[in-house]
């Protein structure tokens, strides 16, 4: 994934997380917390809530939630502060060291990183309504699994499969 294309996933997943999501899942919804992500080198966008008392109501919003983005100057540039934030912030030793540990194991080296930081200095709106449409056509074509007990998948009429995690 080219980090052009990275970038504008990133980013939208981002507005995504504090707009609409936050509203439907949030607000509306009753659960505690919301968010959507992107792992860019796995190319796997995530979707979590937590303390949520409706699986079936959030999964539906997930993915209806880009029909409702607020993608607007101020939402980018809000997205983009955030992103850039969460490089610069100062990580304990340990969490330091997980980090440059996924680094090596992924070859990221610092030439990637600064392209990624310029790709997301750089993105427009356009690039985040592009990203939009690539989410809304992938979104219905991709697998659904969530990590719940095992009541609220006996009571969901989405007709999930239920497997115990190892403990």
């Amino acid at each position: 994934m080219s980090s052009d294309r990275a970038a504008s996933d990133k980013i939208y997943l981002s507005i995504l997380s504090s707009t609409s999501l936050w509203k439907l899942v949030r607000e509306q919804g009753g659960a505690y917390g919301v968010g959507a992500y992107l792992d860019y080198i796995e190319r796997i966008w995530s979707f979590y809530s937590y303390r949520d008392p409706r699986l079936d109501g959030t999964v539906s919003d997930f993915l209806s939630s880009a029909l409702t983005a607020d993608i607007t100057e101020e939402s980018l540039s809000d997205a983009v502060i955030g992103e850039l934030s969460k490089g610069v912030k100062p990580l304990a030793p340990a969490v330091r060291s997980l980090v440059d540990i996924r680094r090596i194991v992924y070859r990221i080296d610092d030439d990637e990183r600064e392209k990624m930081l310029g790709a997301i200095l750089a993105l427009t709106i356009d690039d985040i309504e592009a990203a939009a449409e690539r989410f809304s056509k992938s979104v219905a074509d991709n697998h659904i699994a969530v990590i719940t007990s095992k009541d609220a998948v006996s009571a969901s009429a989405l007709g999930f499969s239920s497997r115990s995690l190892p403990s």
